[in-house]
């Protein structure tokens, strides 16, 4: 049976609304999610060349907020991480302080290498890692 014009008009208008609805209520719920992660930066520096064996190096770094690096992100967890052939295990952990800012100081025996990792905050802080960095140690000749 053949529905009238006006009939089939309707229906694709109450159609076209009941996708807009949906789109709307689809927006509404992205609207109350999380705002998107705010991406970092996580710098690294040694504060020496190299060392003799004994010797201390101090391994330091900065956390920032990737869109305006003036922003150091404080109260943050960053690890140092040692290279340990293609693994990176984590050696140490310290809070950033006001200026995003952090150190460790380390005494290897041998050439190592070092990375600074943050993990990130779940839906606040996406994580970010630092390029690596190597101590070398060098040998007192006797």
């Amino acid at each position: 049976m053949r529905q009238p014009m006006l009939t089939r008009a309707v229906s694709v208008v109450a159609g076209a609304a009941l996708a807009a609805g949906a789109a709307l209520a689809a927006a509404d719920v992205a609207a109350a999610s999380p705002a998107a992660t705010i991406a970092t930066k996580l710098s690294i520096a040694e504060a020496k060349s190299g060392i003799y064996r004994g010797q201390k190096d101090v391994i330091s770094g900065r956390l920032t907020n990737l869109r305006n690096s003036k922003d150091g992100l404080a109260n943050e967890t960053v690890y140092l991480g040692q290279l340990q052939g293609r693994k990176l295990v984590m050696v140490n952990g310290k809070i950033t302080g006001t200026a995003g800012r952090v150190s460790f100081t380390v005494q290897p025996s041998v050439n190592t290498r070092y990375e600074l990792v943050f993990p990130g905050v779940p839906h606040v802080l996406a994580p970010s890692d630092s390029r690596i960095v190597t101590v070398t140690v060098r040998h007192r000749k006797a």
